[in-house]
């Protein structure tokens, strides 16, 4: 029958999906083909499977926070930070993860600590500060600031407009 088509099985026909591969590629896979509750799914697997996989628990992080489940977020990338204490990435997700759920001290803490892992200086200073700012902290954040423009002259610390991360 032309212009005829079927969505789903029929009856007594199974549903034949594309197996998804349970592994960090696959996870990353599906992120790039913008399947997120797939990704979602893997990355449980991965973390049931091997709940000492720091690498998976901060890409579920991730993936957590794009779905906007920032408790989850926050709880990924926390057992991540255990895993890997001093990750500049899975520090800035916490603290990112945090700085969602308005709980602003733990964005701090998780912030001071890439602070400390930033030896690159890629900005973990002005996720703190933010931070800062975002708890009413606003001594706090000029304090961070003028170290880190003391630290990298170039930054031009002066001439930064504060404002929290949302």
């Amino acid at each position: 029958m032309a212009g005829f088509t079927r969505h789903g099985p029929m009856k007594g026909e199974e549903k034949h999906s594309i197996p998804e591969i349970v592994s960090i590629e696959g996870a990353k896979s599906a992120i790039s083909a913008g399947d997120r509750i797939a990704a979602d799914r893997i990355l449980g697997a991965l973390t049931g499977k091997d709940p000492k996989d720091a690498s998976a628990w901060a890409l579920k992080g991730e993936n957590c926070l794009v779905l906007s489940r920032f408790e989850e977020a926050k709880s990924a990338f926390a057992k991540a930070a255990e895993l890997e204490p001093g990750n500049l990435g899975t520090l800035l997700g916490l603290g990112k993860a945090c700085l969602k759920l308005k709980d602003y001290n733990a964005a701090i803490d998780a912030y001071e600590k890439a602070v400390t892992a930033d030896r690159a200086g890629s900005g973990a200073h002005l996720k703190l500060a933010s931070a800062f700012i975002a708890a009413g902290k606003e001594k706090e954040a000029i304090k961070v600031l003028k170290e880190a423009g003391a630290t990298m002259p170039d930054w031009g610390v002066q001439q930064l407009t504060l404002k929290p991360e949302e």
